[in-house]
């Protein structure tokens, strides 16, 4: 685990947009690491649904993934399980989550760092770069930084996969349930993906709606800079056999390790960090 320098600003989701000293936005963040605790325990729908989206638009054979606002980990501990040959880093401007995913999640190719993206570097940029429900937290006068970060760490080939709840979904949220939005609740429109695409130097080859707690709540999007026009040839591939299917859910469970029940979760959580860190929501 690495520590590195914070933001100085942000900007709050009220119409006035005042700044937000970097360590309230921290503090937030250090104070509610105990829900993506419980998230973890417990499952989450939001959290299910980015996994499935990052799986099936991710590079099919990424070397080197970056999660980008990583929070607890757990998404970025998926990743190091599902591509156990990539070198895995979960990232976060909360020391005290970072600190808490150091703890839990250990595998040989994962790694997690806080700080600030500017310090960020790998000599042949990343593979993939998620960023689950982040891009919403990037004041609007910090995207050109955040962008040029993301733009000098995608591979030349890289693909970029995030997710982001929907400009309705945010109006739902201020009008009724304002306690549940944090420091900084941009809304993302289409043109703010077009934008991020442009200064990314990258296509967008993706995006959708998602029901996940209410109809068109969330939004999936996928960025990539893979070359086009190469001819594409159908692969048809033979039905598997009984064994090919028993061997395919064997390594599955395998891959789950500790995660494939919620006593199990429980019990990695408790032996980590100790009774008392899980709160259910």
């Amino acid at each position: 685990m690495s520590e590195l320098p914070l933001p100085a600003t942000a900007l709050t989701s009220s119409p006035a947009r005042a700044a937000v000293p970097a360590d309230a936005v921290r503090a937030f963040y250090d104070q509610h690491v105990v829900d993506k605790v419980a998230d973890f325990v417990d499952g989450n729908r939001r959290v299910d649904a980015a996994w499935d989206t990052i799986q099936q638009w991710a590079p099919p054979a990424p070397r080197a993934i970056l999660e980008v606002g990583c929070g607890f980990g757990q998404i970025t501990w998926r990743l190091a399980t599902r591509w156990p040959d990539a070198q895995v880093t979960g990232f976060d401007i909360s020391p005290r989550s970072i600190e808490l995913a150091g703890k839990v999640f250990q595998r040989d190719n994962l790694m997690f760092a806080a700080g600030q993206l500017e310090a960020v570097s790998h000599p042949s940029g990343y593979d993939l770069i998620v960023l689950v429900d982040v891009y919403e937290h990037i004041a609007v006068v910090d995207r050109p930084a955040f962008q040029a970060s993301l733009n000098r760490l995608l591979a030349p080939a890289g693909r970029l996969v995030l997710t982001f709840p929907t400009p309705a979904h945010q109006r739902l949220l201020r009008a009724n349930y304002p306690d549940r939005l944090q420091p900084v609740d941009v809304d993302i429109e289409m043109a703010a993906l077009q934008e991020l695409a442009i200064a990314t130097e990258a296509r967008l080859v993706m995006f959708s709606e998602r029901d996940v707690w209410t109809s068109g709540d969330y939004a999936h999007a996928a960025l990539g800079r893979d070359a086009t026009g190469r001819p594409v040839e159908r692969v048809i591939r033979p039905a598997p056999r009984p064994i090919d299917r028993a061997w395919r859910k064997l390594r599955t469970l395998w891959r789950r390790g500790e995660s494939g029940s919620r006593e199990a979760r429980l019990r990695l959580i408790e032996r980590s960090l100790g009774r008392g860190i899980y709160r259910p929501r």
